[in-house]
């Protein structure tokens, strides 16, 4: 999968002979009004709709497509192999994917793709600094979504829903708290347990109560008020130590997990310890 931001501010004219095909579908947010385009399905002109913000269009690129657009653009383009929908889809108890229930040129509401896709908005401008655990997290609930919403499937008994064996949540937690700062992916992690990452995902929030990415953020902050304790690091290099981007990210992070900004916190535990 991928997901990718197209942005052209001025009126232009894109012509495409065709969009190159793929086994594959192309699900596109659209963030700003697109009205005059037009699209060849096959040969053949297609009715298409005036895609509003949030509205969402999707396109089979196994066909043969041609789009002309006019309008300045600005969406977001998330590219999805079938095979990636296939082995979703086994593992929550598909048997097949027999095809997709969407129409060509239409602009769909879809407040889930639209909240999903949005979520990563930061990612795709700062892919350098993306936490890359949120971002598996994300991708995955994207294409369990996709399948099910948009999926014509034959569905067999769900999927078990298990906890990691003891071992696999003790690797997996070793492998996120050998190095706080590291930015680990959720295929690494599934890996060494042995699991699918879509599998690993679902277990290890079973386990845990949590998905890996919050866990992570939990384990960053429990790291940050040690460090305060026992420490006179400022907040910028606390925020460093502790894997998070930069100081007003630890700030967000600890007052969504603790209820208090971290200097705040401080100042009422370094009170505490000098009173007793």
């Amino acid at each position: 999968m991928t997901v990718t931001r197209l942005q052209s501010h001025a009126v232009v004219r894109q012509d495409y002979a065709s969009l190159p095909r793929d086994d594959a579908l192309i699900f596109r947010l659209h963030l700003r009004e697109l009205s005059d385009h037009r699209l060849w399905l096959n040969g053949r002109a297609q009715p298409v709709a005036k895609c509003s913000p949030g509205t969402v269009s999707i396109y089979d690129v196994q066909q043969e497509l041609a789009v002309s657009i006019t309008d300045p653009l600005d969406v977001v383009r998330i590219f999805i192999p079938r095979t990636a929908l296939v082995e979703i889809g086994r593992e929550s108890g598909v048997r097949q994917v027999t095809g997709f229930n969407f129409r060509h040129g239409d602009a769909t509401d879809d407040p889930v793709i639209s909240s999903l896709v949005s979520s990563l908005l930061p990612s795709v401008g700062a892919p350098e600094a993306a936490f890359g655990l949120f971002v598996d997290h994300v991708m995955l609930a994207l294409l369990t979504y996709v399948g099910r919403a948009y999926g014509a499937v034959d569905y067999t008994r769900r999927a078990a829903r298990g906890k990691l064996a003891p071992w696999q949540e003790r690797r997996a937690k070793e492998m996120l708290e050998a190095d706080l700062n590291s930015n680990l992916r959720t295929a690494a992690l599934a890996e060494a347990c042995g699991l699918s990452p879509s599998h690993f995902a679902r277990a290890f929030r079973q386990s845990t109560g949590l998905p890996p990415h919050r866990w992570l953020l939990n384990r960053r902050v429990d790291r940050a008020k040690e460090l305060m304790l026992t420490t006179g690091m400022s907040l910028p290099d606390l925020a460093a130590a502790c894997g998070f981007s930069d100081q007003s990210h630890l700030s967000r992070v600890f007052e969504r997990v603790v209820g208090v900004p971290p200097g705040a916190w401080r100042r009422s535990h370094t009170c505490q310890i000098a009173d007793f």
